[in-house]
């Protein structure tokens, strides 16, 4: 029994496929984040065509984008999150646009594009998955190592590709930076809550059973066969097929938010290629364009976590003009018609691949967390013997962030595997209330005393009730 007294929920919650498709979170105290992402944009797109390289301000997107990442996070925080960002998107635009160069007009650039892009696609999945960054996630990682292909493919040279993704990060950090400044005149001081250090949340996810490391192998498996059969059938352009997969699967490997991702990128992308054809015709150039694709951004901001659907709206466009469809000499035709049918490819792929690959994940992934979050716990009890130090306040946000991973982890199963969860939600719940308990009262100990009722928490969390594997990965209710 747990020392502290609590109400259980009658049941697991439950999730309508409609209601996540036709669902619409609050948008509107988004608009300073839109405002900084169009900003972000906006200044570093402004001074190339400023200098004279109108043809280039739509590169600047690729740094741009790392602007997003900042949103959300603590004031103290923010800074770190974008700079972090800023240095994987351009780590993936050098790779790009170096293979772009190399391997430009080769018959061998889609099939090398389609790996490279594989490796970009898993390696941000796990990355952002592990350390929980949240949304945006991985989507823009891939736009812009592909986007770079694609600039240095029709004869673009690489340095000036990095150059001006430079410059569009340069952009993303002064303007985070000035955001930040105002923000510390107002007043808010809000720090991140204490977590395992980044290294640390990168290893504890390096295990089969791990929320990351399945979404990344459904990911990797997903976006190489949509790139594989897209290549097969529509020449050296494989890049929407395989973002359309990412995008579907990229949040985790639960298939009922899988297969709402899939329809609005579907509906999303047919509505957008439509919108990109009328606005393709206007011929806008030089600042007229970079305005509108700093609206794009906007708008994308606005949307992406409440509605992706929605979102995709603008997505669909912005990487199309960003990826060079609006400036390199492109059909519109030709491109309306290449992203439609690798939108198919690529939901397609994601879906077969949430049924196929690893499909009792979820169920092998609560039981994981649920061994990690005891363990911790039990770490937790001993360290409460002794006074209490900063290593047992750092044990108090490994419990903390082992805590939010198994409550994750239940709702996914509530969500994704109803039937097989309604029986174990109560031993699910009572585990997680428990570990609540713990936290709560060892964070109450002030520095260098003790708890005066460690004893009642003492083989709280030594049972493994139901979390023994025979029985999570069979297919029965």
């Amino acid at each position: 029994m747990s020392p502290v007294p609590y109400a259980l929920p009658k049941s697991p919650p439950s999730t309508r496929l409609r209601a996540l498709v036709f669902g619409l979170g609050p948008i509107w105290h988004r608009w300073r984040s839109g405002v900084r992402t169009a900003a972000a944009f906006g200044l570093s797109a402004c001074a190339l065509v400023a200098g004279g390289y109108p043809q280039y301000a739509m590169l600047a997107a690729f740094g741009a984008f790392a602007v997003m990442y900042g949103d959300g996070r603590p004031v103290r925080s923010r800074i770190g999150s974008v700079a972090g960002a800023a240095a994987g998107l351009l780590g993936g635009v050098a790779v790009g646009a170096l293979l772009g160069h190399a391997l430009a007009g080769r018959a061998s650039l889609g099939t090398v594009a389609v790996v490279m892009l594989t490796v970009v696609a898993m390696t941000a999945v796990y990355v952002i998955n592990a350390v929980r960054v949240g949304p945006p996630g991985a989507l823009f990682f891939m736009t812009s190592a592909s986007g770079a292909i694609a600039a240095t493919g029709a004869g673009v040279r690489p340095e000036v590709v990095l150059g001006c993704a430079g410059l569009g990060a340069v952009g993303a950090l002064l303007v985070t930076g000035i955001g930040v400044g105002i923000d510390l005149l107002r007043g808010d001081r809000s720090r991140a809550a204490r977590q395992p250090a980044v290294l640390r949340r990168l290893r504890r996810s390096w295990t089969p059973d791990s929320h990351a490391v399945t979404t990344t192998v459904r990911v990797g498996v997903a976006c190489a066969g949509a790139g594989a059969i897209a290549l097969a059938l529509n020449g050296l352009h494989p890049y929407w097929a395989m973002l359309t997969a990412l995008v579907v699967l990229a949040q985790g490997p639960h298939r009922i938010g899988g297969r709402a991702r899939a329809i609005h990128r579907f509906a999303g992308t047919a509505v957008g290629v439509v919108a990109f054809a009328g606005l393709y015709q206007l011929g806008l150039t030089g600042y007229a364009l970079v305005g509108l694709v700093a609206a794009l951004m906007f708008a994308t901001e606005l949307f992406v976590a409440a509605n992706y659907g929605i979102a995709v709206l603008f997505i669909t466009p912005l990487a199309l003009f960003a990826g060079g469809a609006g400036t390199l000499g492109g059909s519109a035709g030709a491109t309306i018609r290449d992203r439609l049918l690798e939108t198919v490819i690529g939901v397609v792929a994601a879906v077969l691949c949430l049924s196929l690959v690893a499909p009792h994940a979820l169920r092998r992934t609560l039981a994981l967390e649920h061994r990690r979050m005891r363990g911790t716990a039990r770490r937790v009890v001993v360290a409460l013997d002794a006074p209490m130090d900063a290593d047992g306040r750092m044990l108090c946000a490994k419990l903390r962030f082992d805590l939010k991973g198994c409550e994750n982890a239940g709702i996914d199963c509530a969500h994704d595997d109803a039937r097989w969860m309604h029986a174990r939600w109560a031993d699910h719940i009572d585990l997680v209330h428990r570990g609540h308990g713990l936290l709560a009262a060892a964070e109450a100990v002030p520095l260098g005393e003790r708890l005066a009722d460690t004893a009642a928490w003492r083989g709280v969390f030594d049972d493994e009730a139901w979390a023994a594997a025979p029985e999570v990965v069979e297919s029965g209710s």
